[in-house]
């Protein structure tokens, strides 16, 4: 399969009816906190220290720690990168693979999200189904709190057969990403989006 991606979508409140306007969710954090420990499976430098890259904290020398600035608090479906620009990770190698990707952090109203996007690093190289292990899928998978929203993981990829024979492909793809987890496949519902088969 050609352009093999695997996208995380995560979505958390930074704020609720409880809290005042000029502070945080104690759980805001929640959203990061699974970043930052995403990379100990998927060793990505820039997830190691991703708070100092956020417009929305800043370190506090007292106590070495990253706090939430409540200026941000103020900002409406913004960029949360200082460079108002995704992330670009630099490429990790899993076995023969190299993997590569951006991470895209939002704020929209009160809610933190982000998309991160994994891919191979060769974008000429074929993924088999099988080697979606090397993607940690179980590890995109990410903890949830009361605050947690939602979480939406879509894989795209190119094959070269008949539209009759994707869901096939699809099945295959979904076993790999669900095999070492608590989750169950079941398809759900098929479609298509200018002329690309789409399946949940």
């Amino acid at each position: 399969m050609k352009n093999f991606s695997i996208s995380v979508c995560y979505f958390h409140l930074n704020q609720t009816l409880a809290e005042p306007p000029d502070r945080v969710s104690p759980t805001a954090d929640f959203i990061w906190e699974n970043l930052i420990k995403l990379s100990e499976k998927l060793p990505f430098t820039e997830l190691k220290d991703f708070k100092s890259q956020l417009v929305c904290y800043e370190f506090d020398e007292e106590s070495q720690a990253f706090k939430h600035q409540t200026k941000t608090l103020n900002l409406i479906n913004q960029w949360l990168t200082k460079e108002q620009q995704p992330i670009a990770l630099t490429a990790i190698h899993k076995n023969q693979l190299a993997i590569s990707g951006n991470l895209q952090p939002f704020l929209l109203h009160d809610t933190y999200a982000f998309d991160l996007t994994l891919s191979p690093a060769d974008d000429d190289r074929d993924v088999a189904a099988a080697e979606i292990d090397l993607f940690e899928p179980s590890s995109l998978f990410l903890e949830c709190s009361e605050n947690t929203l939602g979480e939406t993981i879509w894989l795209y990829g190119q094959t070269e057969i008949p539209d009759t024979e994707c869901q096939g492909v699809a099945d295959e793809l979904v076993i790999n990403l669900l095999k070492k987890t608590n989750f169950t496949f079941g398809l759900v519902a098929q479609g298509n989006l200018l002329k690309v088969p789409l399946f949940e």
